[in-house]
């Protein structure tokens, strides 16, 4: 019994060593990008919306710009009001650690799909990197699906 007690112990010690938490809380300078782009779009005012956001602060991105490839996206950012950002603040919490460690930076195929797809770009200390997301549910991996879910749903509140 108490061989097999101090083996859960050292276990459950080094199973929680392994495991490393990636903080996702964002400062001063770092920012979480968010945006959806739909392909075959005639409007550039509904066909791409893209928003930064800073702990305290959101932006909207007045140029619009389709996203292409994997290069991170421009833009220029005027200040949001509070309601808006309040709409946004807690996108974070629903943000994947695991993301960041993903080697794939594009999900499906949101440069051809119909509905377009969604951006997002990470911005964490010195971490930076983008994604883009096919709105194709079955695009999407399993422990992604809340959180581009959460994001489309935010964009069509902020719109």
């Amino acid at each position: 019994m108490k061989t097999t007690l101090i083996t859960l112990i050292i276990l459950a010690f080094v199973l929680n060593s392994c495991h490393k938490d990636v903080d996702v809380t964002l400062s001063k300078k770092d920012y979480l990008m968010f945006g959806r782009y739909i392909n075959n779009c005639q409007s550039n005012d509904t066909c791409v919306e893209v928003f930064k956001l800073y702990e305290n602060e959101l932006y909207e991105d007045q140029n619009d710009q389709y996203v292409y490839g994997t290069n991170f996206y421009g833009g220029n950012f005027i200040q949001s009001t509070p309601p808006q950002f309040t709409i946004a603040n807690d996108i974070m919490t629903f943000f994947p650690t695991d993301l960041i460690a993903d080697t794939n930076m594009i999900f499906g195929h949101p440069n051809t799909s119909v509905d377009g797809g969604i951006y997002i770009e990470y911005k964490v200390n010195k971490v930076r990197k983008m994604w883009q997301f096919d709105l194709t549910i079955d695009s999407i991996p399993s422990n992604y699906r809340e959180f581009v879910s959460k994001v489309a749903g935010k964009i069509t509140l902020l719109k």
